[in-house]
């Protein structure tokens, strides 16, 4: 026998599951299409300036206090994510990817899960070993990188992150 509580809750929830049930989308005409295209770096009204400061050997980011700072002033900065496969795009694609995070006001991006087993690529040639890397994927990495340094974007490396160490490493016992 249910109890005082669940008979009093089912009328809601089946209230819940016929309204669910019985939504739909609103019906769309009339609207013009809209798309944002990779390889758009330029300027737009609704969007601050942030434009292209190529990054120098002078550039050093120092920690004082709680602060970072770039020549004696203090840096702020607005990051994301470039994670696994991320990290190894084509020449063609590095060369809008910078410029669009640059446009988008970021001056910073963590490149994160280089060293994982379970994206199609990454940084470790594919042979059961971790030990020897792609040099295809470590040139495009390298090219990203290079491009984001002319755009002004600082990068954050994790260097140890998803790296799963085997037996052909020379690891005993590497799977427990």
């Amino acid at each position: 026998m249910p109890s005082i509580g669940t008979a009093r809750a089912l009328p809601v929830i089946v209230l819940a599951v016929v309204v669910a049930g019985s939504a739909a989308a609103q019906p769309f005409t009339g609207g013009y299409p809209f798309r944002l295209p990779p390889d758009d770096s330029t300027t737009q009204v609704f969007l601050p300036r942030f434009p292209a400061v190529p990054l120098t050997d002078d550039d050093f980011i120092s920690a004082v206090g709680d602060d970072f700072h770039r020549r004696g002033s203090q840096i702020r900065f607005w990051g994301g994510n470039i994670v696994a496969d991320g990290a190894f795009p084509t020449t063609t694609e590095s060369n809008f990817i910078a410029p669009r995070i640059r446009k988008m006001g970021f001056n910073l991006m963590r490149f994160h899960h280089l060293d994982n087993a379970w994206s199609d690529h990454g940084i470790f040639v594919r042979n059961g070993s971790t030990r020897t890397i792609d040099g295809l994927q470590r040139g495009r990495m390298e090219y990203l990188i290079f491009k984001l340094k002319q755009e002004g974007v600082y990068i954050n490396m994790n260097l140890h992150v998803s790296r799963t160490f085997t037996e052909a490493d020379g690891v005993e016992n590497a799977d427990s």
